[in-house]
């Protein structure tokens, strides 16, 4: 046995040995993360040599972009001339039938060359455009503005399929996102504002803040890994000396990003229920608050390479909080099941958070108005919303 992917007498080179590459590299990213898994490990796992893998793909960056391009392959074929219905659950087919897609997106497409990134949410944007014809016959009282926020909501509502919770089965999953799209396509919003003018985020005084700030900022696009530390002082406006005299090492510094992002959390958490004299005004200040986080302390995405120590207490945290909402809307609605809470919890605030990194739809005047509408609308699925 060579090893070798050459044909040799009694066995021939299979014809999908790239399909087979990209299958099994994907599993492997998915699994162990980008930056963890070798062009050798990815050649063993299918049978060749690295010599005849780096005849398929040039390099990793070139496999890893194969593995997107095929996963996302469904968005090439947009869901035209669909009644509302017929939509929704074409999407949902597209979408349920690659559970992978999360993880791509969310964390392995910033290993990509950043030509490819571009490349790759070209083709997002294409497809999400693709909504507005629905939108369009269904609502055609709708503005541009409108709309469009609707399509980007309908598309982070699609993500609660590819979401990691092994606490929602996959049938309440797809009951879940499949109201919600329901909801959205209903949804009641303000008329589109101007563009807002844009300024500079003012930054605190505070070195030790303004680190945490650049790392957040500096994990999310970069990933653990490929941030290095010279990379947040120069973000930060300092230097790599001034950085170690207020964290010892990177992953200290993880652990302040970590740390600021759960009490941040939790302290939007905390006024809602001293503020709130009710379970629907408790979800306003939440959706409010979660908001208002959306630009930093919630955009950070666990890395494999972080550790099973720091990724099983994020999880923890971040499952504890989804809990609390979850709470929330059961006391809102008896009549929601904690499961089918949880997934209006997890559609939700995934469309906060995506929607507020989204400067097509968030540099609108009217975008705080529509897109708590829209969550809150979510949040309280087929039933009406209480007047205010």
């Amino acid at each position: 046995m060579t090893g070798r992917e050459e044909p040799t007498a009694g066995r021939r080179r299979p014809r999908d040995r790239r399909r087979q590459i990209v299958a099994h590299a994907r599993e492997l990213f998915v699994d162990h993360g980008f930056p963890n898994v070798s062009m050798a490990t990815i050649a063993a796992g299918v049978g060749i040599t690295a010599g005849a893998l780096y005849r398929h793909f040039s390099d990793k960056a070139d496999l890893l972009r194969a593995v997107c391009l095929d996963g996302f392959a469904y968005q090439d074929d947009p869901i035209r001339d669909a009644t509302p219905e017929a939509f929704i659950d074409g999407a949902i087919a597209a979408v349920s039938a690659r559970p992978y897609l999360g993880v791509l997106w969310f964390r392995e497409i910033r290993y990509l060359p950043p030509e490819s990134q571009r490349e790759m949410r070209a083709r997002l944007r294409r497809w999400t455009h693709s909504f507005l014809p629905v939108l369009g016959r269904a609502r055609p009282e709708l503005d541009d503005g409108q709309a469009e926020i609707l399509a980007w909501s309908l598309h982070s509502a699609l993500a609660g399929l590819v979401t990691r919770s092994g606490r929602v089965p996959e049938d309440e999953r797809v009951a879940g996102v499949r109201t919600a799209m329901s909801v959205l396509i209903r949804t009641q919003l303000v008329p589109t504002g101007p563009w807002m003018p844009t300024s500079p985020r003012r930054l605190p005084q505070s070195r030790r803040e303004r680190l945490l700030l650049a790392a957040t900022e500096q994990f999310g696009e970069r990933g653990y890994s490929e941030t290095s530390m010279a990379n947040i002082a120069a973000a930060a406006g300092t230097t790599g000396p001034n950085l170690y005299g207020y964290f010892e090492s990177k992953a200290d510094l993880l652990r302040g990003v970590l740390d600021r992002g759960r009490h941040a959390a939790w302290f939007v958490l905390d006024r809602a229920l001293a503020e709130a004299d009710s379970p629907e005004s408790a979800l306003h200040l939440l959706v409010e608050g979660q908001l208002r986080l959306s630009r930093t302390w919630t955009r950070w995405v666990v890395d494999p390479e972080i550790g099973d120590e720091l990724i099983a207490g994020t999880q923890r945290a971040q499952s504890e909080y989804i809990d609390e909402w979850t709470a929330l809307v059961c006391e809102a609605d008896p009549a929601a099941g904690r499961l089918e809470a949880r997934m209006r919890v997890i559609i939700a605030t995934a469309i906060l958070s995506d929607l507020g990194r989204t400067p097509r739809v968030s540099a609108r005047t009217t975008f705080a108005s529509n897109v708590q509408a829209i969550a809150m609308a979510v949040l309280h699925g087929d039933q009406p919303a209480p007047s205010s």
